[in-house]
C-alpha cells in the first residue's frame, strides 16, 4: 500500500512524503533520503523487495527536488537538510513509535545521513549510506572561487551541472527511466555548491 502526503519540515516548509507497508506483521522501519536532482519515487527496487519481507519505507522529497518546493538546487544552509530530516524522522517514529527504524541515504542522500547521524545518532537501529557524496567535486580553482563570490552575492545563481545520466547504471532500462522523469533535475545554485 502506497500512502502520500505532506510534512511541516523544521522551518514550515510542507515536503512531500510518501510511504509504503504491508499491513500485517511490520517488523522495522526503513527511511530512505535520495540522492541530488532526484525525489522518493526513484527507489521502487529498494521497496519492492524490503515490503514483502515485513518492512515498511518512508522517504521524502528533498526541498527543491521531485514534489516539494523550493528553487530546484538551492539550499540556503546545509543544516535544512539535516533539521528536514530530523524532522521527519521525528514524523516517522510518531506514527510508528515501537518499531525499529533504519535510515538509508544514496549519493547527496548518503552525506546528508551521514552527517545526520553525526548530530543525532540516537533512536536509529542502523545507517547505510549507499554511494555517499564526500570527494570535492573534481572543478577548477577559478570556478571554484567564481562558486564561492556567487555564493556570496548571487547565492540562486543556477546552472545545470551537466550530470552523466549514463552513469548512473549500467541497466539501460534504469537509465532511459532516470531521463524521461519529469521529476528529475540536474540544476545546482552557487550556494549549494559552497
Amino acid at each position: 500500500m502506497n500512502n502520500k502526503g505532506t510534512f511541516k519540515s523544521f522551518d514550515g516548509l510542507e515536503l512531500f512524503y510518501q510511504y509504503w507497508k504491508n499491513d500485517s506483521n511490520i517488523k522495522a522501519v526503513l527511511v530512505i533520503v535520495h540522492g541530488f536532482g532526484e525525489h522518493s519515487g526513484r527507489y521502487m527496487n529498494v521497496v519492492n523487495h524490503f515490503i514483502p519481507n515485513g518492512y515498511c519505507i518512508y522517504s521524502y522529497d528533498l526541498r527543491g527536488h521531485g514534489q516539494s518546493p523550493g528553487q530546484r538546487g538551492y539550499i540556503k544552509d546545509w543544516k535544512e537538510y539535516r533539521e528536514d530530516l530530523k524532522t521527519f524522522i521525528s514524523f516517522v517514529k510518531n506514527k510508528m513509535p515501537d518499531t525499529p527504524l533504519f535510515l538509508m541515504g544514496h549519493s547527496l542522500g548518503g552525506l546528508i545521513v551521514l552527517e545526520y547521524v553525526l548530530h543525532y545518532p540516537e533512536g536509529l537501529k542502523a545507517v547505510i549510506s549507499s554511494g555517499p557524496l564526500l570527494s570535492e567535486i573534481p572543478t577548477s580553482t577559478f570556478l571554484l572561487s567564481l562558486g564561492r563570490l556567487f555564493s556570496r552575492i548571487i547565492p540562486r545563481f543556477s546552472m545545470d551541472t551537466k550530470l552523466d545520466s549514463t552513469a548512473i547504471s549500467r541497466d539501460l532500462n534504469v537509465v532511459k527511466a532516470y531521463q524521461d522523469d519529469p521529476l528529475v533535475h540536474s540544476l545546482g545554485t552557487a550556494r549549494l555548491g559552497t
